[in-house]
Formats: structure tokens, sequence, C-alpha cells
């Protein structure tokens, strides 16, 4: 449980760079550049792959789901705070 959690923890760094480097194929830009950098980004993955074995999939899987999760969290509380002008200058209730 204690190598899961470990395992967990050190992924979840590298699982919001490879996010970030999944998304980047969302903008549009080098394509060639951006699958080298979710290569090395992905690195880390097939490391605690190789080192732990099978028992790495669900901690990797973790980490993956909650950069993901965090991301949407994250984004649909700025668009409601957008939305509601607590983030600009314009307000619905002035």
């Amino acid at each position: 449980m204690i190598v899961a959690t470990v395992a967990f923890l050190m992924l979840l760094p590298c699982a919001i760079c490879l996010l970030g480097s999944v998304l980047g194929l969302l903008d549009r830009s080098d394509p060639s550049a951006t699958l080298r950098r979710i290569a090395w980004r992905g690195l880390p993955f097939l490391v605690a792959g190789l080192a732990l074995g099978p028992s790495a999939a669900w901690p990797a899987l973790a980490a993956v789901l909650t950069a993901l999760s965090l991301h949407v969290t994250v984004n649909m509380a700025t668009r409601a705070a957008m939305r509601r002008g607590w983030l600009t200058s314009a307000s619905e209730y002035e």
C-alpha cells in the first residue's frame, strides 16, 4: 500500500505534464515536437512500470485520472466565476 501511494505521488506531477502535452495537440502546435514531448513525459510511467511491474498500473491510472479531474474542475470553476463576474471587471449584479 505504501509503495502504491509513493508511486501515485511521484507520478502525479508527471501526469499533469503529460496531460498538458496531450492538450498541446489541440493547440495546433508543431505535431512532431508535441509528440516528442509526450514521449519524454510518458517516460516516468514506463520506468515505474518496469520498476514496480503490474502493481504500478493502478497508481499510474489514478495519477492520470486525478490530473484530468483537477483540470476539468478548475476549468469549470473558472468559467463559472467568469460568468458571475468574479474574475472580470463586469458583474451582472451591478
